[in-house]
């Protein structure tokens, strides 16, 4: 979907995650003649036998500040297809476990009660369903949508992708696991069928935006070989901490996979529009004097600012004074003009170069207040070195 552009498709990642919030959302986007074409529930369902109705599982509202252990809300399905039908969504992804499961009522499921409300076509999962097996799924079939079929087809090309591949991964001491799960992911469709993408970019126009993902991502550590598995559960917290402060701390002992954390977070972060650009410092092998050059060199061209000079001033260090030719001493570069809109994910390893924590508490205000370049730090400490002030971790 990616490749497609902006110009054609534009993808909303619905903050907090609470039905609500949907709602909204959804109401904001009818209101304004733009219209969502695809929602895309990625989260968890199941079958309340209590009620014999399906469920999807949104966040509580009175928990959209905490950084773990959020209270959840189970909307039933007919509740659910009660607010959504007003809004006349072409198409419901629900990659969410048990969402066309049902026992004695064919229709109590939340994909039958969606479509029956008039939402629809919807896309459903039968039973508990892999999150690897999701992930293959939801690749296969939307790319089959960006490249023009219509929803039906869509289906089917993604189906025949988990039947051509039953490798879901390996199982500890037991080898490969495999599995001929195609049949969970299920399609309910009323005689509509309908295409959702009847245009593609040129080749030339995709290199376009896959050259400018790159130069997004700046000098960003590549993925590991092995492409990066687990530790989801604190790529979700530090992805919330930064939504409620301006920087993140990660600590560790070497070797423990700090920078590999990190760089997948700026990774998503710009994935997700959160950021518009990411820059990686890497201050490890550098001296000194080095590191000193460094702060100035990114200091003066990218973010010009009070924040920056006391950084540079409680590190013993002077601001460089560009005569009118932003000529500027130790060999730094002129400064590059930043947009007002940009917003940018820095991430500097490791912090023995940094200001102490009692530097960013007391930056914090005149980091709010910052309209031109909004930098969010995500720093790698050496372990066993105790924070002088109270820093969220």
């Amino acid at each position: 979907m990616e490749d497609l552009g902006e110009g054609l498709v534009q993808v909303d990642i619905l903050r907090p995650p609470t039905f609500p919030a949907l709602k909204a959302k959804l109401k904001q986007a009818k209101d304004s003649n733009t219209p969502y074409a695809i929602v895309h529930f990625d989260g968890h369902g199941v079958y309340d036998r209590k009620v014999g109705l399906g469920a999807l599982c949104f966040e509580a509202g009175q928990d959209s500040n905490k950084l773990g252990k959020r209270l959840l809300e189970l909307v039933h399905a007919q509740d659910l297809a009660a607010e959504l039908r007003a809004y006349g969504v072409p198409l419901m992804v629900l990659d969410a476990c048990q969402t066309a499961k049902a026992e004695l009522d064919p229709g109590s499921s939340v994909a039958a009660k969606l479509l029956e409300e008039g939402v629809g076509p919807v896309v459903a999962m039968s039973h508990t369903v892999l999150v690897e097996t999701a992930r293959r799924f939801v690749a296969a079939f939307y790319q089959a949508l960006a490249q023009g079929e219509r929803v039906g087809d869509a289906m089917l090309a993604a189906q025949v992708a988990l039947f051509s591949d039953r490798f879901r991964g390996k199982k500890m001491g037991a080898g490969n696991l495999e599995l001929q799960d195609w049949f969970v992911p299920v399609l309910y469709q009323d005689r509509d069928d309908p295409q959702l993408f009847s245009c593609r970019p040129g080749e030339a126009e995709i290199l376009r935006l896959q050259k400018g993902r790159q130069l997004q991502l700046g000098k960003m550590p590549a993925p590991p070989d092995h492409s990066f598995i687990g530790r989801s559960r604190k790529l979700l917290k530090l992805e919330r901490l930064l939504e409620q402060e301006q920087y993140a701390v990660i600590r560790g002992s070497g070797g423990m996979g700090k920078t590999a954390l990190a760089s997948e977070l700026g990774r998503w972060l710009l994935r997700c529009k959160r950021f518009q650009r990411a820059a990686f410092v890497n201050l490890e092998p550098h001296c000194v004097q080095d590191v000193r050059g460094c702060w100035m060199r990114w200091a003066v061209n990218s973010c010009p600012n009070t924040v920056l000079q006391a950084i540079l001033s409680r590190r013993g260090m002077r601001w460089p004074r560009p005569d009118s030719r932003w000529n500027v001493p130790c060999g730094i570069s002129r400064p590059c003009c930043c947009s007002t809109t940009w917003r940018v994910c820095c991430l500097i390893m490791p912090a023995k170069s940094l200001p102490g924590p009692q530097m960013w508490m007391s930056c914090s205000t005149s980091v709010r207040s910052w309209q031109r370049l909004r930098p969010t730090v995500a720093c790698s400490l050496p372990a066993g070195k105790p924070c002088q002030s109270p820093l969220p971790e």
